[in-house]
């Protein structure tokens, strides 16, 4: 297998694939904005600012109502859309267009494109075959398009990849209307050099064949949670060996944290030889921050990007920021044939200074050290900014934990090996990140 992974890490943002096999991304952009009845930014005339154009301000408001509706408590009985989905209320949903579709495009298009992710989809890619494609939830079909854009990237890294001779994308949703909007955004996009299939199914179950790659994104946190194994064990069934799933979730504890629950469920009840974790986890063991684990912080990740002009005016108007995207997330395989690559850890906190003031924290990381010199380290606190961050390992279910000098860690990085680390220490595996 052709590997070009240092490429890949350098990818671009899903509207900036250059249009080769699948999706003219502009022409996405220029459909949504129509679809939104947007003005494109350069026919404004000189005296009228976004901001003070009746559809900017109408949209901006629409999206800053659906944002108070998803942290709203949506079971409270005094909610007006207690009986309803916000997908059915006219209003939110054009506020889901205006505010959500285009940044769950791109975090979708990012995690096809972690490292993880290729390994997974460049198997799948070896010979020419009809490529199935199951969106749960799929809402206007964002998913599908981050997963189509991630193909784009990765057949213009690796041409020797052998293209799909047709596509089918089987949507689970329960509105009509939105996956209708989202169908229509991708078709009117679609290159057309390849054949395109899109149906709406009303359940996984009714699938009408299995899949080689699944999507669920932002969706399993709006099922009850009693039946959000049986679902994902159904679509488990559904995928073709070697088949894989991504399922992505809001970075927010409360879905982060269930969302690790879930991934212990899939663990327990299939065998490694049966369903694969690929990421973002480097082993099998419990999750130790996940629902009903000890500690209090969570395991989420970001991907900073940069919006298309006119996203970045609305997130302006509604003073959301879309420049970073935080997220949840798992990657599994069935019934893997490659040989998964195997890491030491993957960082799951932010850098945290820790300055000579710091004495609580630095005695701490001295009397913990895994390995290192405490005497050089205690020089090199008085003299520089020592970085610390958390590290779920490969070798054990607890944390652990690294320093460095003056190169902080970011949030989501691999270390490869254990020799890359200069330090390690035992993280204490209750309560929050210790500082």
């Amino acid at each position: 297998m052709t590997q070009t992974h240092s490429l890949y890490l350098k990818n671009k943002n899903f509207h900036e694939t250059h249009p080769v096999n699948f999706i003219n991304t502009q022409a996405l952009l220029q459909g949504w904005q129509k679809l939104l009845d947007l003005p494109s930014l350069q026919s404004l005339a000189s005296d009228i600012t976004p901001s003070r154009h009746p559809k900017f301000q109408s949209l901006a408001s629409k999206a800053k109502n659906l944002w108070n509706f998803f942290n709203e408590d949506r079971g409270n009985s005094d909610h007006k859309l207690k009986n309803k989905h916000y997908m059915d209320d006219a209003s939110l949903l054009e506020g889901y267009l205006a505010s959500f579709y285009i940044p769950n495009c791109e975090r979708n298009f990012a995690l096809f494109t972690k490292e993880e992710s290729l390994y997974a989809l460049e198997n799948l890619l070896k010979n020419n075959h009809e490529l199935s494609f199951l969106d749960f939830g799929s809402g206007p079909l964002s998913a599908s398009v981050g997963f189509l854009c991630a193909l784009e990237h990765i057949f213009q890294q690796n041409p020797e990849l052998s293209l799909p001779t047709s596509i089918k994308i089987f949507a689970v949703e329960r509105s009509e209307k939105i996956f209708l909007k989202g169908k229509a955004l991708l078709l009117n996009a679609w290159l057309g050099q390849i054949p395109l299939h899109i149906e709406k199914c009303t359940s996984v179950e009714k699938l009408p064949q299995d899949v080689h790659v699944a999507a669920c994104s932002n969706s399993l946190n709006e099922i009850p949670t009693k039946f959000r194994m049986t679902t994902l064990n159904n679509i488990v069934e559904k995928l073709v060996p070697q088949g894989c799933l991504l399922i992505l979730e809001p970075g927010q504890e409360q879905h982060a944290r269930a969302l690790g629950y879930l991934r212990n469920e899939i663990n327990n009840k299939y065998t490694a030889e049966e369903v694969s974790l690929l990421g973002p986890c480097t082993h099998r063991n419990t999750c130790p921050m996940a629902l009903g684990a000890s500690r209090s912080d969570w395991c989420w990740f970001k991907h900073a990007w940069n919006p298309p002009e006119t996203q970045a005016v609305l997130d302006r108007l509604t003073g959301l920021d879309h420049h970073v995207l935080n997220y949840s997330y798992v990657l599994f395989c069935k019934k893997p044939q490659f040989q998964q690559k195997s890491h030491y850890a993957r960082v799951v906190s932010d850098a945290m200074p820790l300055r000579p003031e710091n004495h609580g924290a630095l005695l701490y990381l001295k009397s913990n050290l895994l390995k290192g010199d405490a005497e050089y380290l205690d020089e090199n606190s008085h003299e520089h900014i020592l970085y610390k961050n958390i590290l779920c390992t490969n070798d054990t279910q607890t944390l652990k934990g690294s320093i460095s000098i003056e190169k902080p860690l970011s949030r989501g990085f691999i270390i490869r090996k254990e020799d890359d680390l200069e330090f390690i220490f035992a993280e204490r595996q209750e309560g929050k990140e210790n500082r």
